[in-house]
Formats: C-alpha cells, structure tokens, sequence
C-alpha cells in the first residue's frame, strides 16, 4: 500500500495502474486507480466495512483498457508482490511490449532454501516466479542476503537493494501499554516458522516462580497456534506465564512492542526481519535468531541467539528481570534510525529513473510507470 499510494501520488510521470482480471491484464488510469487504493484501504482497515468490497469490484469492472495497448510507451511496469509473478500467463501483454522496463521486487527465498516450511504447493508456486524473474530488467530486493543468494546467479536484471521502510504507526511514539506487569513480547503469525514454540520451551523451563518477565505472543491464528497453545496448557493452563493473543489492532502493537522489556524474534527463516526493525525504530531491545537477515537489519543494535536453544533464550529472559543488565541492553538498542517512507521512496525513484533512462533501445526524458 506504501508503493501504491507513493506512486500515484508523488511519481513524476504518468502513472496507470495493472491488474490482472479473468479478462486479462487491464491499465487504469491514475485517477481511477486512487479511488481503488482508497476502497481497498478501507476494507484492508481495523474499521472497515466488508460492504465496499463491491464498490471495488465495480471499479476495477469498468474502464480499463488492455495493458498492451494501455500502459505508456517506454513506462517501467512494478510489480512488488509477487503473486502475479507466480501466473506466468498475467505477464504475456508485456511480450508486445519490448518497450517497458519490467521491474519486480522478491521478498525472499524462504521456499527455496526451507521447504519444510512451505505449504502445499508452494515450492512450486515460487518456482514459478523465480521463472518469471526471468523477465526482469531490474530487481528490487530487500536485503544483499537475499540479493547475493546462489539461485539469483543467472539473472541480468539490475539489482536494487533497499531496507523495508517502515509504517508510519511504528514511525510514532509508543502510548502506554496499560500492561500491569513486565513482559516480553514476540509476534507474527503462529506459524512453524516463526518458531515461538522455542519460546515456550523456555518459559517452561524458567518455571511458574521464576522472576524473569512474562512472555506475550501476538499474531494471527497460524498452522502452530494449536500445538503452541496445546503445550503451554500443559504447565500454564492459566496463563499467567504464557500468554497468545490475536486481533489486535497496530497502534495496538505498536504500543506493546513499546512497552516491552524486549522483543524476541526467533524465526527459523526470514526475508527480512520486520519485528526487528519495528523494535529497534521504538527504542526496544531486541533478540532475534541468529540469521543473516536478523543481523542484516539488526546490525549491532540487536542481540543474536541460536532458533533452537531454548536454554539460551530462557537465560536471556531470566537476564531481563535484572534492572542494571536491563538498563545496559536497553542501551545497546538506543541509536538505531529507522528507514522512512520518504528515504526510501527516494531511493527508488532515483534507481527506477536511471534504470530506465540507461535501456535500450530508446532514450527517456523522464519515464512513466
């Protein structure tokens, strides 16, 4: 949503939007696709009504023309996710059209080099869009880690490398959490992944006495929230040690994070490590597995643990309840800047224009997207 209302709103040249329909690829005009984004928007919203779907659908049913015939000579065609990068038939309008510059962003390799983590199918879906990278001339990428990785090798699309920024809810201060005791806080979909049975593990082991601060996970109802609540039930059915929750809203979680004494993020896989930048954007410690993305983002600012130890981790909690050790981790987590929508979309656009105006074989003045 951060591209698509930069874009339309700040882009310097024409700008249309691409969406793939049952009737093939169709170009809306700028306009139009403003009020798309503004439907969407309210339906994606923490209080939105599910009625404008239909209002959507309207939209995006009238007043598009074929991209082939519809998208600007010499435009840069972005696509940031991936999904129609999975369908190669949604990509065939640009085979009339040797003059756009197709530009796609990969978020990660996660299927490729863990798919014991993938979900049915799923390997071959993103081999599907790794095919389709095939067609890039320029790609944008969120860590080297990603962007140095072996399966890429073959590719002769320009590489643009560029740290996530982020939301403008986590940009802002932390309220008060209203939580009545100290906790640790780990979040994102209860998903094997994610790995926060590691974490449960380690609350296990501290035990009900222990002094270390109690453990809040947060995320959306995933594949592991059933053996994760299954075992803290086993020693926690009250939950005062352990506890999940689902649904809360982001200025909601921005505040949590605030008010944690850390935030843990122990993911096996990541492509880019967002609880981590989020933490450290509101000034919380963070410890995070120890992967290349994680110390990608990280960097000094963050503490690194093996994913499967969970003694390590419960030393760490344990470590928490001390306030001079505290006060030196909360230290360590001081300084980090966090990469804003403005730094960021400027980067690109300076990456997109002087991809463009460098192809051949026509020269730009300036370019359309």
């Amino acid at each position: 949503m951060l591209y698509a209302r930069w874009l339309f709103t700040r882009w310097p040249g024409a700008a249309v939007s691409v969406l793939s329909t049952p009737f093939g690829a169709l170009s809306y005009p700028r306009a139009r696709a403003i009020i798309g984004l503004d439907i969407l928007e309210a339906i994606w919203g923490e209080t939105s009504r599910s009625a404008l779907l239909q209002d959507l659908i309207r939209i995006t049913g009238s007043l598009g023309r074929p991209a082939r015939s519809g998208v600007p000579q010499n435009a840069i065609y972005l696509n940031v996710g991936q999904v129609a990068l999975s369908a190669p038939k949604t990509l065939r309008w640009l085979d009339a059209r040797a003059d756009v510059t197709p530009v796609f962003m990969l978020h990660d390799l996660i299927p490729v080099d863990h798919p014991e983590f993938a979900g049915p199918g799923e390997v071959a879906y993103f081999e599907r869009i790794l095919q389709s990278l095939l067609r890039a001339r320029g790609l944008i990428l969120n860590t080297h880690a990603v962007a140095e990785h072996p399966r890429l090798r073959g590719l002769t699309a320009r590489r643009i490398v560029a740290p996530l920024p982020l939301s403008p809810a986590f940009l802002a201060s932390a309220k008060p959490s209203g939580e009545s005791t100290p906790y640790v806080l780990a979040y994102g979909e209860i998903e094997p992944r994610k790995n926060f049975a590691v974490l449960a593990r380690a609350w296990r082991s501290l035990g009900r006495d222990s002094p270390a601060p109690r453990l809040l996970i947060v995320g959306a109802a995933g594949e592991a929230l059933a053996g994760l609540t299954q075992s803290i039930d086993a020693w926690d059915p009250q939950r005062h040690r352990v506890e999940v929750r689902h649904g809360l809203s982001t200025d909601r979680l921005r505040d949590l994070i605030g008010g944690a004494h850390a935030v843990f993020a122990p993911s096996f896989a990541e492509g880019f490590g967002l609880a981590v930048a989020e933490a450290l954007a509101l000034g919380t410690p963070v410890f995070a597995s120890d992967i290349s993305a994680h110390r990608e983002v990280g960097r000094t600012h963050a503490s690194y643990l093996p994913p499967h130890d969970a003694v390590a981790w419960a030393k760490v909690a344990l470590e928490l309840a001390d306030p001079v050790r505290l006060a030196r981790i909360r230290a360590q987590a001081a300084g980090e800047t966090p990469t804003t929508p403005d730094a960021y979309f400027g980067s690109i656009q300076g990456a997109l224009l002087e991809l463009a105006l460098t192809r051949e074989p026509t020269p730009l003045n300036g370019s359309d997207i």
